[in-house]
């Protein structure tokens, strides 16, 4: 799990020690900086998503789209991978993006093959770093995308459409 976590998840439910902390501290390796960067999870839902990716990844998070859904993919733990964490405020659907960004989810939780992110690092490009296992919250997903995502249909479209508006777009 993160460092520096205050949070924890018990019967599917995310609970903390107090209010007054983050759920967790996250070190971030980012792309373009040489360096780690320390992130908080200071928001309910994202945090279910990272313990979600780092203890439970079959675990059912309520608000919370998963690709591919389960049972896909259920057991990580036999392969070698690594999270990757979008954090953005960018690409809420109507009518959130009306409301303060403060008090909205702002990571997509991805599991990747061990090794893609320096590949990333060097092209860009979503079609040749397809994750795992992908959680974004429903409230990121537009209203058109919606019908791919009840029907099934369309899990590249969805990914490499967020992908495309939140890390292609600078």
């Amino acid at each position: 799990m993160p460092s520096n976590s205050s949070g924890s998840m018990v019967n599917g439910t995310t609970e903390t020690r107090d209010q007054s902390t983050p759920y967790a501290g996250v070190q971030l390796k980012v792309a373009d900086y040489d360096g780690e960067i320390t992130g908080y999870v200071t928001n309910k839902l994202d945090f279910a998503m990272l313990w979600a990716a780092f203890n439970d990844n079959a675990l059912n998070l309520d608000g919370v789209h998963r690709e591919p859904p389960l049972p896909d993919c259920s057991d990580l733990s036999k392969l070698s991978h690594e999270i990757w964490l979008i954090w953005t405020r960018k690409r809420y659907a109507f009518p959130a993006n009306l409301l303060p960004k403060v008090a909205l989810p702002k990571l997509i939780v991805m599991v990747a093959h061990e090794g893609t992110f320096e590949q990333f690092s060097e092209a860009p490009h979503y079609a040749s770093h397809e994750p795992i296992v992908a959680w974004i919250p429903e409230i990121r997903i537009q209203s058109r995308e919606r019908s791919l995502v009840q029907n099934g249909y369309g899990k590249v479209k969805l990914l490499s459409a967020i992908w495309d508006d939140v890390i292609a777009v600078k």
